[in-house]
């Protein structure tokens, strides 16, 4: 079915304004436990940067992930390790770290919707363009997302021992060592250094405030898309609730993980399918709310960021650890 474009325009026009009060600061808040979960990840190191700091690395990498899909996943540690001093591979390591538990965690909230929140599991296959959920596929995808920082901290294991023994003798001097192979060892020292960012999970000081962070992360996502209910009174009209705020959650953050610039097309297909799928609301209505929503996400960012940044240059980021 297709949507004339006037009518999306003269829907955000009649938007109701007042849960903007409520959305931007819960976006904000959930960028800012990103941040303080990240800290819990460096907790290994001498040196970390500060709250602030770590909360502008944040936000710098949703901003240059406006302009290039997963650019900010590299960005991002890239400018805290500048800031910090110590290796970007340790860095990016931690982000990867980070981003496999967000998968997880995505994950179980599909379970959690899947067989506790959905009467009827294969209405949600429509919406992924599926004739069946892919429930299997998943469970894999949580196995593997376990495994994986184990099988690559045992590979750079491997490549460390492959390194001292084969490439850098103890007893060889720098001048005795071909170019060829120095080169090598800096590759293989760029591992180590990425293989300390992953196993920076074993370092957690403290396991309950990072899944309370991991937690409070998912529950302001899943109040993000309560709160604009309210702009086109889908509550009062459609019975739109908590429960609703979180299967659309889902649905949403699996379109926002397919890689596209700013998240644009997949987010909104996604969020306007679930509305019209599950809850009949009107195509237009659905597209004119994911377009206002993700809108105004992106001009957070956009206003945010760089003033961040200001803030960020114009003080000493770094504080000895206690």
């Amino acid at each position: 079915m297709e949507i004339d474009a006037a009518d999306v325009l003269e829907q955000i026009r009649s938007v109701r304004l007042g849960w903007l009060f409520l959305f931007v600061p819960l976006t904000l808040f959930s960028h800012f436990l990103r941040a303080l979960r990240w800290d819990l990840l460096l907790a290994r190191e001498q040196i970390q940067p500060s709250n602030l700091t770590l909360f502008c690395g944040v936000m710098l990498g949703y901003f240059m992930n406006l302009v290039f899909p997963r650019l900010g996943e590299v960005s991002r540690p890239v400018y805290v390790a500048r800031k910090m001093d110590v290796s970007s591979g340790m860095m990016i390591g931690t982000i990867l770290l980070e981003r496999l538990v967000d998968l997880l965690f995505l994950i179980l909230l599909f379970y959690f919707v899947v067989f506790t929140l959905v009467g009827d599991p294969e209405l949600l296959s429509g919406i992924f363009g599926r004739d069946s959920l892919p429930s299997g596929l998943l469970l894999g995808i949580a196995l593997a997302t376990i495994a994986l920082p184990l099988g690559l901290t045992l590979l750079f294991r491997f490549s460390r021992a492959l390194s001292e023994r084969f490439i850098t003798p103890p007893d060889a001097s720098l001048q005795d060592i071909p170019l060829f192979m120095r080169l090598l060892r800096k590759i293989f020292d760029l591992i180590e250094s990425f293989s300390t960012g992953i196993q920076s999970i074993r370092y957690v000081p403290n396991w309950p405030l990072f899944i309370g962070y991991s937690l409070l992360i998912w529950i302001c996502y899943i109040l993000m898309m309560l709160v604009p209910f309210g702009m086109l009174d889908f509550g009062p009209v459609y019975g739109l609730s908590l429960k609703e705020a979180t299967i659309v959650t889902m649905i949403s953050s699996i379109g926002i993980i397919i890689p596209t610039p700013a998240g644009i097309g997949t987010y909104h297909l996604f969020v306007q399918q679930a509305l019209y799928q599950l809850y009949g609301i009107p195509l237009v209505d659905g597209l004119t709310f994911a377009t206002v929503t993700h809108g105004v996400t992106v001009l957070i960012i956009l206003i945010t960021s760089p003033l961040l940044l200001w803030m960020d240059k114009n003080r000493d980021g770094l504080s000895l650890k206690k």
